[in-house]
């Protein structure tokens, strides 16, 4: 049952960011300079060794399954966060991954004015499957997810409605 649920939640991801591009978003490389308050020479740079078109390559770049203190979901802006996000929610239906799926529930259960206006750029479709992916892990998630289900069941309530 669960595989299935899985593969219900991946469909669905896959589905409704399907054609997003990152655009002038903030790129994964960049998130390091941000953070390490680096220079623009830094950041482009750093933005040209980044996939820019199809966020499933995202999934074979280590750096997103790597969360070591430096960059990351909180320097993304919208657009960088929309263009990265399907990406982590697949990594975050992988329990091997824990550091990175415990800073993806922070992000999408922090009801802070800065996360509401990074994630106001998803459509209907996009929220529905962070709202799946939130939903599975409640249902499936191990007890690496057991800190976590009070912010997510209070998210669903109050952030990601149906």
């Amino acid at each position: 049952m669960a595989t299935e649920a899985k593969e219900k939640v991946q469909a669905l991801i896959e589905a409704a960011f399907a054609n997003v591009v990152l655009g002038q978003g903030v790129s994964l490389h960049e998130t390091v300079v941000i953070d390490n308050y680096g220079s623009e020479t830094q950041r482009k740079e750093a933005r040209q060794r980044d996939e820019k078109q199809d966020w499933k390559k995202l999934l074979q770049d280590d750096r997103i399954k790597r969360v070591d203190g430096l960059g990351g979901l909180s320097f993304y802006d919208a657009e960088g966060l929309r263009f990265h996000l399907p990406a982590y929610l697949m990594i975050a239906l992988e329990p091997t991954f824990a550091d990175v799926t415990a800073s993806l529930m922070f992000t999408l259960t922090s009801n802070s004015d800065f996360n509401q206006d990074r994630f106001s750029i998803l459509n209907s479709e996009q929220r529905q499957a962070v709202r799946a992916l939130l939903e599975y892990i409640q249902k499936h998630g191990g007890p690496e997810f057991d800190f976590d289900q009070p912010r997510i069941a209070q998210a669903l309530t109050e952030y990601w409605t149906a």
